[in-house]
C-alpha cells in the first residue's frame, strides 16, 4: 500500500548525502544524533571509502566537535604505556617532571554504540574509527600541516626523552614510512636528547647496548668504565631481540656492525676522560690493544682525519 502511494525505500546512498548536506551547513549535531550518524555511516559507507568526508565531526572528551580541518589529531584514550593517556598526562616521580600535554581524546559515547564482535567488510567499530574515521592509538610524528616534526614529538622529546626510543620502537611500523619523507623530522629526532648511562646524550651520538660490544668493552677496559655513551633501551639486549633495535641506526645511532672505528675512538676517549694521565690505574695492555684496533680499522683519509 505504502508503495502504492509513492513511499521509497530510503537509499542509504541518499540517507549518507543528506548527513553530509546537515554538517556542511555547520548544523552540529547532538551527542546521541552523533553516534546514530557515525554507525549508520559504519554500516553502509562502501567498502573502498578510505576517510570520513571532511565535514563530518566527532566528539572529543570535552564535547567538543573536530574534524580533519581543525588540524589536530584524535586519539584513542587507551592505557598502553606508550599511547597518548600515559605519555601526555602530568608526572611527577623521582625527581621527573612533566607538565602533561593537552590533546583531543575520541568522547567515550561511541566506544560501545556498536557491539566489539560486530564486524562490517571485515573492520570493527574501533578499526573503522582508526582506518576511516582518523582517530588514532599512538602519538602522532607528523605535524598535521607541514612535513616538520608534530606538537607531540615536541613534548615527548622535551619531557619525556625516556619513552622517545621506546615509543619508536613500539610503533616503528606506522612510523616509517613518515621517516622515509621526512627529512627534517628525521634531523629533528637525531638531534633529540635521550638518556644515556645515566647521562644524557644526542641520539645520534650514542651506541647500541649490543652484547658482543658490552663484552668487547670489558675485555679491553680494567677498570670498568664510569661512563660510555651507550643508549639506555627499555629492555637489555640480547641475540634474540637486539634485532629489532636496527631500525635505532636509521637516526646515526651506532651498533658497532660497520663501524667498528668509532666504538674504539669512543672507549679512548671514554677512558681518557676518566683516567687522566697523573693515573697509573689504566690497564696498559688494554690500551696498546686497543690503539692497535683503532689502527686496523683506520683505513680512509676521512678516518684518519676523524682519529686525528
Amino acid at each position: 500500500m505504502f508503495k502504492c502511494v509513492g513511499v521509497e525505500f530510503a537509499v542509504p546512498s541518499n540517507v549518507i548525502s543528506m548527513i553530509h548536506e546537515k554538517y556542511a551547513h555547520s548544523i552540529l549535531p547532538s551527542p546521541d544524533d552523533s553516534v546514530a550518524h557515525l554507525k549508520y555511516l559504519y554500516w553502509n559507507l562502501p567498502f573502498a571509502t578510505t576517510r570520513l568526508n571532511a565535514v563530518i565531526c566527532l566528539l572529543d572528551q570535552n564535547l567538543d566537535f573536530m574534524n580533519h580541518r581543525e588540524k589536530k589529531y584524535l586519539y584513542f584514550e587507551d592505557e598502553d604505556e606508550y599511547g597518548p593517556k600515559q605519555i601526555f598526562q602530568p608526572v611527577d616521580w623521582e625527581g621527573h617532571k612533566a607538565p602533561g600535554l593537552t590533546v583531543h581524546f575520541l568522547n567515550a559515547i561511541y566506544y560501545s554504540a556498536v557491539p566489539a564482535e560486530a564486524r562490517h567488510h571485515g573492520r570493527s567499530w574501533r578499526q573503522w574509527f582508526e582506518e576511516v574515521a582518523g582517530v588514532y592509538r599512538y602519538p602522532q610524528l607528523r605535524n598535521p600541516s607541514h612535513l616538520i616534526i608534530s606538537e607531540e614529538f615536541e613534548y615527548i622529546i622535551e619531557h619525556r626523552s625516556e619513552k622517545l626510543v621506546g615509543l619508536l620502537e613500539h610503533f616503528w611500523s606506522c612510523y616509517e614510512p613518515q621517516i622515509t619523507h621526512g627529512i627534517a623530522i628525521t634531523k629533528t629526532l637525531a638531534e633529540s636528547l635521550v638518556p644515556s648511562g645515566g647521562a644524557t646524550m644526542l641520539l645520534e651520538e650514542t651506541f647500541l647496548p649490543l652484547p658482543r660490544l658490552l663484552v668487547e668493552l670489558e675485555r679491553l677496559c680494567v677498570p670498568k668504565l664510569k661512563f660510555f655513551p651507550f643508549l639506555t633501551l627499555p629492555e637489555e639486549l640480547t641475540e634474540a631481540n637486539q634485532a629489532k633495535w636496527q631500525f635505532l641506526e636509521r637516526f646515526g645511532v651506532r651498533s658497532g656492525n660497520s663501524n667498528d672505528l668509532y666504538f674504539y675512538v669512543e672507549l679512548l676517549n671514554a677512558i681518557s676522560l676518566q683516567h687522566p694521565a697523573a693515573e697509573s690505574s689504566v690497564n696498559l695492555e688494554g690500551l696498546f690493544e686497543l690503539y692497535g684496533l683503532i689502527e686496523r680499522h683506520c683505513l680512509s683519509t676521512s678516518e684518519r682525519q676523524y682519529v686525528q
